[in-house]
């Protein structure tokens, strides 16, 4: 699946898909850092005890 397509279900400030990025493929999906593989999109998650982003760095080193 395109990012454009899964951006395209949403609403409000953070629906748009920034051109550059609209034609990447996915093929997977996870909230855990140690899981993201190329292709992967990492959903930065604010938990209760850890907010998601802190891990973002890492998951962009595994692709």
């Amino acid at each position: 699946m395109q990012l454009e397509q899964l951006a395209s279900g949403l609403t409000g400030a953070d629906a748009s898909c920034p051109e550059e990025f609209g034609g990447l493929s996915i093929s997977g999906l996870t909230a855990d850092s140690r899981q993201v593989k190329p292709g992967y999109l990492f959903a930065a998650l604010k938990g209760v005890q850890v907010d998601g982003a802190r891990f973002a760095p890492k998951a962009v080193e595994q692709g």
